[in-house]
């Protein structure tokens, strides 16, 4: 019974994955125009050095 238990549950779950996946993509809204496909850049002059090295104390004061 436990074999066909973890069976089973891997199957309903690849299941509802694939199921939800779909019925988003049936639902969603698209557009797509060639604006969407260009890179994004804020066309700001950076001020500085653009590349900052961080201390590893800052990272752990942070968590």
């Amino acid at each position: 019974m436990g074999s066909e238990a973890i069976i089973v549950f891997l199957i309903a779950g690849i299941t509802m994955v694939a199921g939800s996946n779909f019925l988003s993509s049936l639902i969603s809204h698209k557009s797509d125009n060639p604006q969407k496909r260009q890179p994004y850049e804020s066309g700001m002059v950076t001020i500085g050095p653009t590349r900052v090295q961080f201390k590893v104390g800052d990272s752990f004061l942070d968590l």
